[in-house]
């Protein structure tokens, strides 16, 4: 499989309106050099045979298809799929993945992890790596209701408001998270 990145493409309003057009109409252009949307695809762009056209919206497939007016990839990145005529179903194969447009490969959107851990075992982690006295400090400087999260909660989602707003305020990664609630549920 081949996949050729067409660019990202921004809506935009036309200076002078092309007549004969409804006022309902939107226009789009290409950011790189501003080709417009149907003047690309009317008049300029060649697709490979058969192959697959795609939305790409912050690195998620949103449309897939093979017929290109079907699309408007205003705020979106048009890629197209090629060597791979077997698909039946483009929007089921492809929709919903990510496209890595470093790695110019679609994979499937990872599984959220899903880590909980004891208030017990995360206090008994954090002081094995040596971060309770950085986070009580920065609890006690708290509101109220944080403060009860700390003290009050029984068991804590890597997930939860709490866990991620203390992961950002302490500047750290969701590598070391995850190796927090890792090492946390060591413990029993």
């Amino acid at each position: 499989m081949t996949i050729i990145n067409h660019g990202a493409w921004t809506r935009y309003v036309p200076e002078v309106w092309p007549e004969g057009l409804p006022e309902s109409i939107m226009f789009c252009k290409r950011d790189v050099d501003g080709v417009d949307w149907y003047d690309y695809i009317y008049n300029g762009a060649v697709f490979a045979p058969n192959s697959i056209k795609a939305s790409v919206n912050d690195g998620r497939v949103t449309v897939a298809t093979r017929d290109v007016s079907r699309l408007f990839p205003q705020n979106c990145t048009l890629i197209e799929i090629t060597e791979d005529n077997s698909i039946d179903d483009p929007q089921a194969t492809f929709g919903g993945k990510m496209y890595d447009a470093t790695t110019g490969e679609i994979v499937d959107v990872p599984t959220p992890v899903k880590m909980v851990a004891s208030a017990r075992q995360i206090r008994l982690a954090m002081n094995q790596l040596g971060l309770r006295d950085e986070i009580e400090a920065w609890v006690a400087s708290q509101p109220i209701d944080v403060r009860d999260s700390w003290q009050f909660t029984i068991e804590f989602d890597i997930t939860h408001p709490f866990v991620v707003s203390a992961k950002e305020a302490l500047n750290k990664s969701q590598e070391e998270l995850v190796a927090l609630f890792t090492l946390a549920q060591t413990f029993t």
